[in-house]
């Protein structure tokens, strides 16, 4: 990979658009992901699951400290559920939250700080949940039922582990601060006070030979204002799966039959929906997925989609519905309006049976300010190779503003005061047992313009091009390259003059060239192949 280009590398559309500019790649490391410390800020993170080793790297990217976790004997998975500070104390150390899975067959969580000192450790646990709900203390939850305070990681309660139904934590809206877990012998919700003392039971209504597995919702005032506690919760027998939604005097509200699993969708300024997700029928893959959205409060039924959809509010245009992923006969992607009516369809380059358009992510003004739709998504073509993707960020008017071959998903990251990245997931390699992964990180700029980016004066005709280049200059060229949008060189040319560079091996998009003079000095210019 070469990497003179980078510093200077802007991805641009070939209107006036916000820029992105490439930061950095983290070659042979999956999943890097960004967190923003309480005391240290922006701060880029790489789990090794094999040795237990967690890299470290500071905002700019250079290296900032390894923290290694010590792995049991024959460890088969390692699982990271929280980086922070001062989050479980306030001393100046990093502590993290993990959870190992090792032979034979022993799950155990921890925390530990950037030290080594075990703080906390559970055996036959599957995870530590870092509980943080708005106007609460923030408590752990472990999945045997227990509770930690914190800073002090001292045990507040131990709820009984009943059938594996791990106790969880709600703020509801009038009542407050309460601890709830799912009997299942009894077909209870079972909750308690903030004080963990004995609040109520709420009885859950079911068919005969049904039994509840797990609750979903439970709420004072998401469902309807009347007061009362409602409850979204699943039962099944050997047939068949129901979805059922009670309020606690026992009154059946919406019953669902073989549905995924339900939620509210609750954004600021629109009215509440539950959107109820079914996977019927025996084939489980994207042709068989629907998603039923139901008005709130009176559970009418208002559209069903074919598909899993989010529910979004955007920036100009108001509340949207659309997929994220699509089913494998899907060559476009849909985006309804509030009245589930048709409000757009943007065309991809899925081609043929076994392309999918995955990780799709819409917005109006995030990437640019101008009134257009953008969207970021992946192709995948899953082979026995090791299949292949391609990410894509686009216009709805088809201007692609940045392609990503490999990518396999993308993240438009977000934090609050800071900046907003792109993080990009790629893999590449002949088969499944020889791939390297990579991620790359670029940074939205949406102050710079790419209008005046080439100002050498050297001339480039025509641009765009479908063969050849014909360059304009007093200066002898005597080096070529070209590179495409993620930085990867494509084709070199070295001669005495060069006065044209052919462009018919190229495919269709748009790439950077650098040309260097006898003076070694160097030129950059977009330039576009088109057939």
């Amino acid at each position: 990979m070469k990497r003179v280009l980078l510093f200077i590398m802007l991805i641009y559309s070939y209107s006036s658009v916000g820029q992105f500019l490439f930061e950095h790649m983290y070659e042979y490391r999956q999943g890097v992901q960004r967190v923003v410390l309480e005391n240290s800020g922006e701060k880029y993170f790489f789990v090794n699951r094999f040795t237990g080793a967690i890299q470290m790297f500071n905002a700019n990217h250079t290296p900032w400290k390894t923290i290694n976790i010590p792995l049991p004997t024959n460890n088969y998975s390692l699982y990271v559920f929280s980086i922070s500070e001062t989050l479980i104390n306030p001393d100046d150390n990093i502590e993290i939250v993990y959870g190992t899975y090792s032979d034979p067959g022993i799950r155990r969580s921890k925390i530990i700080n950037e030290l080594g000192t075990v703080l906390l450790s559970e055996d036959n646990c599957y995870s530590f949940l870092v509980d943080k709900k708005q106007g609460l203390e923030t408590k752990i939850m472990s999945s045997t039922g227990v509770v930690y305070s914190l800073p002090s990681l001292v045990i507040e309660h131990i709820y009984p582990s009943i059938n594996y139904a791990n106790v969880k934590r709600v703020n509801l809206e009038n009542s407050g601060e309460k601890y709830y877990f799912l009997d299942r012998v009894n077909s209870l919700a079972v909750l308690y006070n903030a004080d963990h003392t004995f609040w109520k039971n709420i009885a859950l209504p079911k068919p005969d030979g049904y039994s509840i597995s797990n609750i979903d919702i439970l709420s004072e005032n998401q469902l309807n204002s009347d007061n009362l506690i409602e409850i979204g919760y699943s039962c099944q027998n050997d047939v068949e799966q129901q979805s059922r939604i009670a309020n606690e005097n026992g009154e059946t509200l919406l019953i669902a039959t073989n549905p995924g699993n339900f939620a509210v969708s609750a954004i600021d300024g629109l009215p509440n929906k539950l959107m109820v997700y079914y996977m019927p029928g025996d084939i489980p893959d994207e042709t068989s997925r629907r998603t039923d959205v139901y008005t709130i409060p009176t559970f009418n039924l208002e559209h069903t989609y074919q598909r899993y959809v989010n529910r979004v509010k955007l920036e100009n245009s108001g509340e949207k519905y659309h997929a994220s992923n699509y089913d494998y006969v899907t060559t476009d992607i849909t985006i309804y309006n509030s009245d589930h009516t048709l409000w757009k369809s943007v065309a991809t380059p899925v081609q043929g049976f076994g392309e999918t358009i995955e990780n799709v992510f819409i917005s109006e003004t995030k990437i640019d300010s101008d009134d257009a739709l953008e969207l970021i998504y992946t192709i995948s073509s899953n082979t026995l190779n090791g299949g292949h993707y391609f990410g894509y960020i686009v216009k709805d008017n088809g201007n692609v503003i940045l392609d990503f071959p490999g990518a396999y998903d993308i993240i438009f990251d977000e934090f609050t005061g800071l900046e907003s990245k792109l993080m990009v997931y790629s893999q590449d390699g002949p088969s499944f047992d020889q791939l390297f992964y990579t991620t790359s990180v670029y940074r939205l700029d949406p102050t710079f313009s790419s209008t005046d980016f080439d100002k050498s004066h050297i001339s480039i005709s025509p641009n765009p091009s479908s063969s050849n280049i014909i360059l304009g200059s007093s200066n002898i060229i005597v080096e070529a390259k070209i590179y495409n949008l993620v930085g990867r060189e494509v084709k070199q040319i070295r001669e005495k003059n060069i006065s044209s560079i052919n462009m018919q091996d190229l495919p269709i998009g748009a790439y950077l060239l650098e040309l260097t003079d006898t003076q070694n000095q160097k030129f950059i210019h977009k330039v576009v192949v088109a057939r």
